[in-house]
């Protein structure tokens, strides 16, 4: 049911205000209108950059290091985990090491590293023809250019996705595209045909190119760079049997005691893409295991939050905060007040698990049309298509 359309304007504004202010903001198209920080996905970015400013080239040689301490600060970047890494420049790339990267981005120094954010359009507005297009973000924080020049170090650490980066699920999607599109950036589009009363085309959409932010060399590089990750390295689980493809893996550390969000973008088959891919999962594993403990009561020393949490599951018979959101108590509070706004009903239980799915699991479907005509949705929980390259791009 649409709590929304009703005849009772109060009842109406309530689960509307409700919806608003609630975490994971359900009303929101992540897909394109969110941002996240993206982790060492971003190195396809940075490793653009560095090879198409002849930075960097496949022969050169990273030392293993598990750590190294960029210019302007006496704090170490570290590997992820704190581990040793090192290698070729391939290598470096499947393997995942963040101080090469670091390394590449303080190398290119603010004016390059930033034109080259640029050139992925990255800052703008995604040209989607849907309203309320998010821009993905490299050089600000908080609205303010960062002097980057003064901070080197947060460069380097904006080199492997980390800092001030915040990406937009689609454009992360456009972006693996690129590399498998020889360098172009196509235009999404939602929109394929223009139709009159009788089914005649008055206008379809064609497919354009948005940027080239690399050339055709460079994203046969990194292209190859991709596969191997797919093949031994980070992206292993993407491997298809009797296809080629080619990805990059990120995790994003997101602070404050919260666990990591992941990552993996990519294309197939690799040899000539017709799929591009960007998956993103909010704060991974750690929520999922938390949720099937809750579910199985097996939790250690559960929580006054847990036990709210675990009584809210009992009721919709689901995790009922939008997926990504950590469990707390004025989070759950919300929920409990929402199904209580409503329970004035014949079926007050049954309207009661209605609100509660409907903010958890609001889903927008939407067709999608891009280079070949594809669809693209979002839906909490579930896995859900994006597209608009080349073939079909899956955000989840």
């Amino acid at each position: 049911a649409n709590l929304v359309a009703s005849h009772d304007a109060k009842k109406a504004e309530d689960v509307l205000a409700w919806y608003t202010n609630m975490p994971g903001k359900p009303l929101v198209a992540n897909a394109y209108q969110e941002r996240y920080m993206p982790g060492s996905s971003f190195k396809i970015v940075t490793a653009g950059a560095a090879l198409g400013n002849h930075v960097t080239d496949m022969g050169r040689i990273f030392p293993v290091s598990k750590e190294w301490t960029p210019p302007q600060t006496n704090d170490p970047v570290q590997n992820y985990g704190g581990h040793e890494c090192g290698g070729t420049m391939d290598e470096v790339f499947f393997k995942s090491c963040n101080i090469p990267f670091a390394q590449m981005a303080v190398e290119l120094g603010p004016t390059r590293m930033v034109a080259a954010t640029r050139a992925w359009g990255i800052g703008e507005k995604l040209p989607i023809d849907l309203p309320g297009a998010a821009a993905s973000n490299f050089e600000k924080a908080g609205g303010s250019p960062i002097d980057f020049a003064s901070n080197l170090p947060l460069l380097a650490i904006g080199g492997f996705g980390q800092a001030n980066d915040l990406m937009v699920p689609l454009q992360m999607c456009m972006i693996a595209g690129t590399v498998g599109n020889g360098g172009r950036m196509m235009t999404p589009h939602v929109v394929d045909a223009t139709l009159d009363h009788s089914g005649n085309v008055l206008h379809r959409t064609e497919p354009s190119v948005w940027k080239t932010p690399i050339s055709v060399d460079v994203a046969a590089q990194v292209k190859l760079m991709m596969i191997d990750v797919v093949n031994k390295g980070t992206g292993s689980n993407a491997q298809i049997p009797g296809v080629n493809v080619g990805g990059k893996t990120g995790t994003a550390q997101t602070g404050n005691g919260t666990p990591p969000h992941a990552w993996f973008v990519g294309v197939a088959p690799a040899e000539a893409p017709q799929v591009a891919v960007a998956v993103f999962e909010a704060f991974a594993e750690s929520k999922r295991r938390y949720v099937e403990q809750l579910r199985a009561g097996t939790l250690d020393k559960p929580t006054a939050v847990d036990r709210m949490h675990q009584r809210v599951m009992e009721i919709t018979g689901r995790d009922p905060l939008p997926y990504g959101v950590e469990p707390n108590r004025q989070a759950l509070q919300n929920v409990m007040d929402a199904a209580i706004a409503v329970e004035d009903t014949d079926a007050p239980g049954e309207k009661r698990r209605t609100v509660i799915n409907s903010g958890n699991q609001s889903s927008s479907r939407i067709g999608f049309r891009g280079l070949f005509g594809i669809s693209f949705s979002w839906k909490s929980h579930a896995p859900c298509g994006v597209s608009g390259l080349y073939g079909h791009c899956w955000y989840t």
